[in-house]
């Protein structure tokens, strides 16, 4: 039976979960239900789900955004490797907990990496979920756990007991030498390997123990198929704070009432891949527990949801060409899709005065790529005048007989590469706290939409005349967007270009208003965009070095802070601000409907009393910066 949900709880979960949602592209609202529902419309959390757990609500946040991650979030982003995870599955289910393990815990190092504010809860809130003793299952389902608990729990103060688990598990640990674990090679997220291959790597490592230790238990356990009262129940870490002490799976959670049928389907395949189907009768108790609690999810049906997307893809073909293969769910697809034709829409609406605020570079490449006059600056034997500072060669070369030695310079035409404006990078800071609704909030929609997309294609524009002038003209441009309410959300890291996804998550990231204004996170955030090095760092000194690249050196930084005033501490949103502008960062706050910012950014602080004054605003500054 569901229990409710505290209101203040509720609050404070509903509005981390939608930002999560934003991020992805994907509408998330919350109930007080114990079930999750994933529908066109959108993605419902049920809150009781957690609460019927005994998480709090920071382990509870920390949880749920990691579900997403590797739900939903998955099949948005790396739909080749939820394929290949549900393929696997289907063809050898007695395999579904080493994948089930190998998925959480590669999505808690992705998740960690993207959001390492989360730690501590989401690790609590991981192993919450851990069996207290490893002897209480098979062989084969301890080494799927000791898999997961490494992201929570020091191994050295587990005791395994089982001396083949033992005895694989000290081979692992030999494994690619001591520095660094091999597990960890494969699990923690490397930015070049392809999700696919990253799983593809954990489990060329991770099955052939498993697959040995499966042997011997199926050695011991015999052709016997358990009956219910043998199913093994998982005893979860009760002495955990807030943690259930009589939580064990329940039949109605298991899902199974149609594996019977999946069974008889597969039997050909499964028996290619060892005597798969003895294997999944034999333990099918044990492998619902391992999975209704060490990796519970209450995300509905994920399969039905992939077919659904593979259905809308087929009939579809216009929508899959725009959205690719970053869509993989049937609600995210039909949502995502909605989310791209609205921004397009209000693009094309907005064209005219993107393509005022383009113009300004326009003018810029049209100055570096106009002809001048000028002389050559090597000598030769023939030109228009003489090659002075060439005078003791010439002397030496005729001294020794050369009949035309290089001592005329011609005049010539040349590009003019002034250095009037040169790479230049733009961070915009968008607030989205609560204040920030209605008018405002779209209005600072339209302007983060206006300015990012009118970079895109001054980089564009760039490329263009450099292909035609044949030179480089020595101008580059990138841009990032940041969102912040209580925290800062980066929408787009700095980079040059702009995708469909940045353009679906820029669509509803304003205008989701929620929180407190944290404008020193966004001064931080934008701090580690532009390289800064001991970006948040919380002593009174000023940083003002760079990364060691002397290129990056030479780039123009930009960054424009959008608010309607106020900040939840003052203090630390000025320890920022002089950092920035220590390390050569121009720093422009932009005031709506407030005076405030005038002041806290002057000299660059303006004021505007009305919302929609908001591009002409940047396309001032960038003007501004650009002469």
């Amino acid at each position: 039976m569901s229990q409710a949900v505290p209101a203040e709880v509720s609050a404070e979960m509903s509005g981390a979960l939608h930002a999560m949602g934003a991020v992805l592209g994907l509408r998330v609202e919350t109930t007080d239900r114990d079930e999750w529902e994933l529908d066109d419309r959108g993605l419902r959390v049920g809150l009781g789900w957690y609460l019927q757990r005994g998480h709090g609500s920071n382990e509870a946040v920390a949880l749920a955004a990691l579900q997403l991650w590797e739900g939903p979030r998955d099949m948005f982003r790396a739909p080749a490797r939820a394929r290949r995870r549900r393929a696997l599955t289907l063809t050898r289910p007695e395999l579904a907990p080493l994948i089930g393990s190998v998925h959480r815990s590669q999505a808690v190092s992705e998740l960690l990496r993207v959001m390492p504010g989360i730690r501590l809860p989401l690790r609590a809130a991981v192993q919450r979920s851990l069996p207290s003793d490893l002897s209480t299952l098979p062989r084969h389902l301890q080494w799927a756990t000791l898999i997961l608990a490494q992201q929570t729990t020091d191994l050295a103060t587990v005791t395994i007991e089982d001396a083949a688990v033992f005895e694989e598990w000290r081979r692992l640990g030999e494994v690619g030498g001591l520095e660094v674990h091999a597990l960890q090679q494969v699990l923690v997220p490397d930015p070049e390997v392809p999700p696919l291959r990253r799983l593809e790597r954990a489990l060329a490592l991770l099955l052939p123990a498993y697959e040995r230790l499966l042997a011997l238990d199926l050695t011991e356990r015999g052709p016997t198929v358990l009956g219910g009262s043998d199913r093994a129940e998982l005893s979860l870490h009760a002495e955990l704070p807030l943690g259930s002490d009589d939580f064990a799976p329940d039949d109605e959670m298991s899902g199974s009432d149609d594996s019977g049928d999946e069974d008889q389907q597969e039997d050909a395949e499964g028996e290619q891949a060892g005597a798969a189907p003895i294997t999944a009768d034999i333990f099918a108790s044990e492998h619902e527990g391992f999975a209704t609690t060490v990796i519970a999810t209450p995300i509905p049906d994920a399969s039905t949801l992939f077919d659904s997307a593979v259905q809308r893809a087929e009939t579809a073909e216009s929508d899959r060409s725009e959205l690719g293969e970053s869509v993989a769910t049937g609600a995210g697809a039909s949502a995502a899709a909605t989310i791209l034709a609205e921004y397009r829409s209000r693009t094309e609406q907005l064209a005219g005065t993107i393509d005022s605020m383009r113009a300004l570079w326009s003018r810029v490449i049209a100055e570096r790529v106009a002809p001048r006059r000028s002389t050559s600056r090597r000598p030769l034997p023939e030109g228009d005048e003489l090659a002075t500072e060439a005078l003791a060669t010439i002397v030496a070369d005729t001294r020794a007989g050369v009949r035309d030695p290089n001592a005329f310079l011609s005049r010539i035409v040349k590009p003019r590469l002034t250095r009037s404006a040169g790479s230049t990078d733009y961070v915009l800071m968008i607030d989205r706290s609560a204040s920030m609704s209605g008018l405002a909030a779209e209005a600072a929609a339209d302007a983060a939409l206006i300015m990012i997309e009118a970079l895109a294609a001054a980089e564009r524009d760039i490329a263009h005349a450099e292909r035609a002038a044949g030179l480089d003209l020595e101008l580059d441009i990138r841009s990032s967007l940041i969102v912040f309410d209580a925290e800062a959300v980066v929408i787009k890291p700095l980079s040059r270009g702009l995708d469909d996804q940045v353009r679906r998550r820029m669509h509803g990231a304003v205008r989701s208003p929620s929180g407190a204004t944290n404008d020193a996170a966004a001064l931080r955030a934008a701090g580690e965009q532009l390289g800064l090095s001991g970006a948040g760092s919380t002593g009174s000194g000023v940083g003002t070095a760079f990364s060691a690249d002397t290129a990056a050196l030479l780039r123009r930084r930009i960054a424009i802070l959008v608010s309607d005033g106020g900040s939840n501490d003052p203090a630390a949103a000025e320890r920022e601000l002089r950092r920035l502008r220590a390390a050569g960062v121009a720093v422009h706050g932009i005031g709506v409907g407030s005076d405030e910012l005038i002041g806290r950014y002057a000299p660059y602080g303006l004021s505007l009393a009305d919302p929609r004054q908001l591009p002409g605003a940047l396309e001032r500054i960038i003007e501004h910066e650009l002469v």
